[in-house]
């Protein structure tokens, strides 16, 4: 509810000094497009899902109750519209233990997720500015730092970074690490999610407004690159306003300012639709499975 109230305000501030511009752009409904939009934001969603459930059995090295750890995710995934993502990880850590899972990996868990899905949302947003950057604000080229993050991935480099962290705050606690093959594994099944959301979001932008703003893959990795910008910017609860803004400076290479901003905050609320339709339907389904380990999971090398 906060968050369709925040998006409404952008929208509201963004087209109240065009609104004539924005309603005399031709904007026609595609059902067929919306209805593919959707789905695939769905399957963006259950990727999503997937791949810190599979995190998750890979650093405890056992098979979990798939459907009650789902459930977990999805029940987190609200907290990311409190600014700095702490009440998604924390939510992660205290319904994990109760399921019998250590804070440790589900901290671990939350970590090479996040990094890995900025990363390679940050390296599709590279692979944007080298095709449109000329035509955008130089500040966007400032995430092309975030890339670097997926060093920080490799158990060498994470070992010793936590190392220093850990004796310059005087902490000590066991450090669960995945070896470089499931790393490698690991960013190419976010980068598949990311690629899903892109996908979703492009598709959902053309099913109201056609081919005018650009094509799938322009629409795709401008929003991935408005993503990663807000993540970056993680004092924004699940980077609203920050992510409607730097998408509607994409969208305005090839539309009206006041149409732009219109499809940027349209953008919002569509994931944002489709995301608590994904999460009110797992968190059901999962709420009453069991938490019962099944056959350990032999780690990789």
């Amino acid at each position: 509810m906060l968050a369709a109230v925040i998006v409404a305000a952008f929208l509201v501030w963004g087209v109240a000094g065009g609104w004539s511009k924005a309603a005399d752009y031709p904007w026609r409904l595609d059902p067929w497009a919306l209805a593919g939009a959707v789905v695939v934001l769905m399957l963006f969603y259950l990727a999503w899902a997937a791949g810190y459930v599979a995190l998750l059995e890979l650093l405890s090295g056992r098979r979990l109750a798939r459907r009650r750890f789902t459930s977990i995710w999805a029940r987190s995934l609200l907290g990311r519209y409190v600014p700095g993502n702490v009440l998604m990880v924390a939510a992660r850590v205290v319904l994990g233990r109760e399921a019998g899972v250590s804070g440790q990996v589900s901290l671990a868990a939350s970590v090479y997720e996040q990094v890995a899905m900025l990363a390679t949302a940050a390296l599709a947003a590279a692979a944007f500015l080298v095709w449109e950057g000329r035509h955008l604000s130089p500040l966007f080229w400032s995430v092309l730092v975030v890339p670097l993050g997926l060093v920080l991935l490799d158990p060498a480099v994470l070992r010793r970074v936590a190392g220093v962290l850990q004796a310059r705050f005087g902490r000590s606690m066991p450090l669960v690490l995945l070896p470089r093959r499931q790393v490698a594994a690991l960013i190419g099944w976010f980068a598949v999610t990311m690629a899903l959301l892109a996908v979703g979001t492009g598709l959902g932008v053309r099913a109201v407004a056609g081919s005018s703003p650009g094509s799938i893959a322009f629409l795709g990795l401008g929003f991935l690159l408005a993503w990663a910008a807000s993540m970056v910017a993680f004092v924004f609860p699940s980077g609203l306003g920050l992510r409607e803004g730097a998408f509607a400076l994409v969208l305005a290479r090839h539309l009206p300012g006041p149409a732009a901003v219109s499809l940027a905050a349209a953008s919002r609320l569509l994931v944002t639709a489709v995301e608590l339709g994904v999460v009110a339907t797992l968190a059901a389904l999962g709420r009453a499975a069991p938490a019962r380990p099944e056959a350990p999971v032999t780690p990789g090398d």
